[in-house]
């Protein structure tokens, strides 16, 4: 019987928690088992009953989410996995869930908006690349929401 450890349970329960709460204000297509190159969740945001703007979802889980003294938090990510969202026709999101186990929701979840490091930034040389969060939400309340949907403004608008 295969075996599945924690590391497991923590990303599939972080990517299943990041799904739920975009699926109030979004519609939310997580990537097939076995496709997973890099995005977890496509999404598209539904404003006034209408689909009209795409965004992709990393998740990222446990001990992967460094959380820092100036109350963001950090994660490292791959050259490759930064060239891929840097090629990307859709603003491309990770989502830092810091989880352990036992799992207790968290009270806050951080967010980076990698399309804009990527256009900013550039892609690395290096094999990987730390980046930190741009802000963080609770999960608990909605008001972060049009905190989110600026971020894809920004995106859609052609600002960095």
């Amino acid at each position: 019987m295969p075996v599945v450890d924690d590391n497991r349970i923590i990303g599939n329960y972080g990517s299943n928690l990041i799904a739920h709460i975009l699926s109030s204000f979004c519609l939310v297509r997580p990537v097939a088992e076995g496709t997973d190159v890099g995005v977890d969740l496509f999404c598209e945001t539904v404003e006034d009953g209408e689909a009209f703007l795409h965004f992709w979802a990393q998740v990222k889980t446990g001990s992967q989410v460094r959380r820092k003294k100036n109350g963001r938090a950090s994660c490292r990510f791959k050259n490759d996995h930064l060239r891929y969202w840097n090629r990307q026709p859709v603003p491309v999101f990770a989502f830092y869930v810091p989880c352990a186990i036992p799992l207790e929701k968290p009270k806050e979840i951080f967010v980076t908006n990698l399309t804009r490091y990527l256009m900013t930034a550039g892609v690395p040389s290096a094999k990987s690349k730390v980046i930190e969060s741009d802000f963080k939400i609770n999960p608990e309340t909605e008001d972060w929401h049009n905190l989110f949907l600026s971020e894809l403004t920004e995106r859609k608008e052609g600002r960095p």
